[in-house]
């Protein structure tokens, strides 16, 4: 009895011992975690690189039209000087009237739009160009142009037979046009966006808080 007993002892104790049923599930999770957390990094950063995952910032909204490249617009004589000069007004709403001469009722929307701009009033100049003498107001710069150098200016600028207004920067390069029959808002908010967005003459202690 006792040499059967110690027999199937030994018996029991030398068997090999069967692996647990989830020990292999474990061990490949592991190893897959590993694998994750090693290439998981690059993965992502390629992701980043395609148009699927990259952002672009939407572009600023003109309603009117920019221009590029901006055209340059001789500073010559004028007729009437007007209220502002480049030092204190270095943005311009040029009116370019169509065949005739400007509307009175254009020049008083473009004075009421400059108005609207509260506090950079003085940022703003306003010009029109004549082919016969006007009188636009002491507020207005008048510039004279022959009905020649006018329909070449239109050209130049895109706009059609009716004209229409054009934003001029520090430099006097036309950056952004309103042709024909503009809408007064859409140009009041345009020259708004500018005037917050651009350093140009802004005083200085405005200039620093943006």
């Amino acid at each position: 009895m006792n040499m059967t007993s110690n027999t199937a002892t030994v018996a029991d104790t030398g068997a090999p011992r069967a692996n647990k049923p989830g020990s292999k599930t474990r061990s490949r999770l592991t190893l897959l975690l590993l694998f994750a957390l090693f290439f998981a990094p690059l993965v992502i950063s390629l992701l980043l690189q395609t148009p699927m995952f990259h952002y672009n910032a939407p572009a600023t909204k003109n309603f009117g039209v920019m221009m590029s490249p901006v055209i340059p617009i001789q500073d010559g004589e004028a007729r009437q000087a007007g209220l502002q000069t480049n030092a204190v007004a270095p943005w311009t709403l040029l009116l370019i009237p169509g065949d005739k001469a400007a509307d009175p009722d254009t020049l008083k929307l473009l004075e009421i739009i400059r108005h609207a701009q509260g506090r950079h009033i003085e940022r703003v100049r306003l010009e029109v160009i004549e082919t016969t003498a006007i009188d636009a107001g002491a507020t207005w710069r008048v510039k004279t142009f022959t009905p020649e150098a006018l329909v070449l200016l239109r050209t130049q600028l895109g706009l059609p037979e009716t004209g229409g207004v054009v934003i001029l920067d520090p430099f006097r390069n036309a950056m952004l046009r309103h042709s024909g029959a503009f809408d007064g808002s859409k140009l009041r908010k345009d020259l708004a966006r500018i005037l917050r967005i651009s350093q140009a003459g802004k005083p200085q202690s405005e200039g620093l808080n943006g």
